[in-house]
């Protein structure tokens, strides 16, 4: 029987493909730099196909899942960071056109616990700059293929 925990968001993992790699590369994992992550596992679209005729209830048609992603992440330039995984040098998020492989456990990695996977394209890459604040930046993401929605194993 499984035991309820409290978990924070401390605990999140989220690991994507870097810039400029193509579906199925290995995923860099950039837990250590996201400080939030918002809009997973996203809407679907329903479409109300009701006919008139003594329908009884609405019908609906199932569409596509839909997501608009939204990472938080702290500045760091090195290797490996957030910032360099969307903005490498190389290739940058400007430049990519490959869809990206992206895993989420919004509560870590531990088996049994959820994970969120799917393919997504960078839309933006956002740096704003507070005096006296640490340096931020914001990504957004959006769905590039069906959302899974499982548990890690």
């Amino acid at each position: 029987m499984a035991t309820a925990l409290k978990k924070f968001g401390a605990d999140l993992v989220f690991t994507i493909d870097s810039a400029g790699t193509t579906s199925g590369s290995t995923e860099v994992n950039i837990s250590a730099w996201v400080m939030s992550v918002d809009g997973l596992p996203g809407d679907r679209e329903m479409a109300d196909v009701t006919c008139g005729g003594g329908a009884k209830a609405h019908q609906w048609l199932v569409g596509m899942k839909a997501a608009d992603i939204s990472l938080e992440c702290l500045f760091d330039q090195t290797d490996g960071s957030a910032y360099d995984v969307f903005c490498s040098t190389d290739y940058g998020y400007h430049l990519d056109t490959a869809s990206r492989t992206f895993s989420y456990g919004p509560a870590g990695n531990t088996a049994g616990y959820p994970k969120f996977t799917g393919e997504c394209k960078v839309k933006s890459v956002t740096v704003p700059a507070k005096p006296l604040e640490p340096i931020t930046f914001s990504v957004s993401l959006v769905l590039d293929s069906t959302l899974s929605v499982g548990v890690w194993t």
